[in-house]
């Protein structure tokens, strides 16, 4: 018997996913675990697996289309069977809608059991169009594709829509306009940035202090692994030192949880990246643990993932401290949003060469220098602490290397 498979929910807080592409076709065998699509969720793009075996007989959810978790996405079929003429599944090209029983206790996937009747000729329109004409309350029936054979395009939906704005029907709205162009859906990782910054700025308490280092001895730590061959940037150095100062002072290591303060046990520290679905954060876990170049490579492996739009929810998860970076850009200081639930985060600014007083006889001289910001939740930690910590980063970074 046929079985609609359904959005699988891969994580705690996912909801929704966006499908980008489907890794096997129509006619296919998969087998239950086999990696059939790739999907943006909430927090990155990911491979989503089948729960059931069987032949794909067909694709529900097309390339494009948000699917909510337990929402079909497909159907399956046993080898060597055929779907049944009295069994109907909405392609997402009708605006008729299946007759879903609840789901099965086992697995996602649902067995139809009350079957609507397949019409002989489906329309096929593509995901962007057939919400176009939802939200201008067209019939896709009436739509007559401009490609013989072809599926209904958005060009063909706001074509139907001038000639019935033409014959005097009020079905053109502000979709149909050149403005339309110039809206981008807030969706997938942009809308879960909006979420939590928005959250943010609501739930906690922020407070912002800045602070200059000398970074002569930074520069020359990292200038000796360049010569012995070793890539580490000073994002590595820095989340190094950072995971260091951590450790002496645990309450910037925190978050609230209901009336309580918690203590974070791990020292996992995230590292902002722009990649091209927009801002992530990868984690590298027990940072305090961990040395120069190992921090190194798995920094490297995980922006790198990032910035391909593959990285895992293991990648960004479980953050409890973030490093944020604009100096590659000569951003000189800046005051960054502190990521929920996490306590603080700290900024890190352009390094610039500034006069600077460097004995008690009032000798000057020029000193590469970087400017570092840390925003907190002073419901958490009290300014005077915050401005240890940070100072105790400072000195880190002064001293160079360290064990």
């Amino acid at each position: 018997m046929p079985i609609i498979l359904t959005l699988p929910k891969i994580g705690v807080n996912m909801t929704e996913a966006t499908i980008i592409q489907w890794l096997v076709n129509e006619g296919d065998y998969v087998e239950e675990g086999q990696m059939i699509l790739e999907a943006e969720t909430d927090k990155a793009s990911q491979d989503i697996p089948t729960t059931r075996s069987g032949v794909l007989a067909m694709i529900v959810a097309q390339p494009g289309k948000t699917v909510q978790t337990q929402e079909p996405i497909a159907v399956l079929t046993e080898k060597d069977e055929t779907l049944p003429e009295d069994f109907f599944v909405e392609t997402g090209v009708s605006e008729k809608k299946m007759d879903v029983p609840a789901p099965a206790q086992q697995g996602h996937e649902i067995e139809m059991k009350k079957a609507i009747s397949l019409t002989d000729s489906r329309i096929r329109i593509s995901p962007v169009a057939k919400k176009l004409a939802k939200e201008l309350d067209i019939d896709v029936n009436l739509i007559t594709p401009s490609k013989p054979g072809g599926r209904i395009d958005k060009a063909d939906v706001l074509e139907y829509a001038r000639g019935a704005e033409a014959a005097g029907e009020e079905v053109i709205r502000e979709a149909v306009t050149e403005q339309d162009a110039n809206l981008i859906p807030l969706a997938g990782i942009r809308k879960t940035i909006a979420s939590r910054m928005s959250e943010s700025v609501h739930t906690t308490a922020s407070a912002a202090i800045i602070m200059k280092a000398d970074v002569s001895r930074l520069i020359e730590w990292r200038n000796g692994f360049k010569e012995g061959g070793k890539k580490v940037s000073y994002n590595d150095l820095i989340v190094h030192l950072v995971a260091k100062a951590l450790r002496e002072f645990p309450q910037m290591n925190s978050r609230i949880e209901g009336e309580h303060i918690r203590l974070m046990k791990e020292v996992n520290i995230g590292v902002a990246v722009d990649s091209e679905r927009g801002l992530l954060v990868p984690v590298i876990r027990d940072a305090d643990r961990k040395d120069v170049l190992t921090i190194a490579d798995e920094s490297r492996a995980k922006v790198e993932r990032a910035k391909a739009g593959r990285s895992t929810r293991e990648d960004i998860s479980n953050g409890t401290f973030t490093v944020t970076n604009l100096g590659m850009f000569d951003v000189e200081s800046f005051v960054p949003i502190i990521n929920p639930p996490q306590c603080a985060i700290l900024a890190v600014g352009s390094i610039v060469r500034e006069p600077s007083v460097v004995d008690d006889n009032d000798s000057v001289s020029v000193r590469p220098v970087m400017r570092l910001s840390l925003v907190w939740d002073h419901r958490i930690v009290d300014g005077a602490p915050a401005a240890q910590f940070l100072q105790r980063i400072k000195q880190l970074i002064e001293q160079g290397e360290t064990n």
